[in-house]
């Protein structure tokens, strides 16, 4: 869970939906499309990052093939 935080850059629009997510003055069906597009965009964020790693580690035995 800590990768979808640090994926999740400080803008004022990841911001504002938190800031929704939160607010239980917001409608629930507010609330949860904003907390759903946080999670799909932290998501997406990290997925990049794992793939490098992951071809980072596969390179050494690649050319030791």
């Amino acid at each position: 869970m800590a990768k979808l935080g640090q994926a999740l850059p400080d803008s004022f629009a990841v911001l504002a939906l938190t800031d929704i997510a939160q607010d239980v003055s917001c409608p629930a069906s507010a609330r949860v499309s904003a907390a759903r597009t946080v999670l799909e965009l932290a998501i997406k964020g990290v997925e990049p990052e794992d793939l490098a790693t992951r071809v980072e580690e596969l390179e050494p035995q690649v050319t030791r093939v």
